[in-house]
């Protein structure tokens, strides 16, 4: 996934910056039509982070999607957020 990532503040901002595709959510119980279908209604995912205490995370939220299946019928929640980490893994 392409993303793009802006400072405002002192919040660092990821976006993605490419239209969501089905490989964003093949997977365990998804065919590739059933992800074509949520990739069509997905909002594009974004994090917004600040810099933690120690300067190795990145800590803050992830709005993304919330997929569901009943009987076959797909629903996708684009109001979707969730605590988000993302750890230095060099220096």
């Amino acid at each position: 996934m392409k993303v793009k990532a802006t400072v405002a503040g002192s919040s660092i901002v990821v976006v993605q910056d490419e239209p969501s595709s089905a490989n964003f959510y093949k997977g365990v119980g998804l065919d590739l039509k059933a992800a074509r279908e949520i990739a069509s209604k997905a909002r594009p995912w974004r994090w917004i982070f600040a810099l933690a205490k120690d300067g190795a995370s990145l800590i803050g939220t992830k709005e993304s999607v919330f997929v569901t299946m009943d009987k076959g019928v797909i629903t996708v929640d684009n109001n979707y957020a969730r605590e988000a980490r993302w750890n230095r893994l060099f220096r």
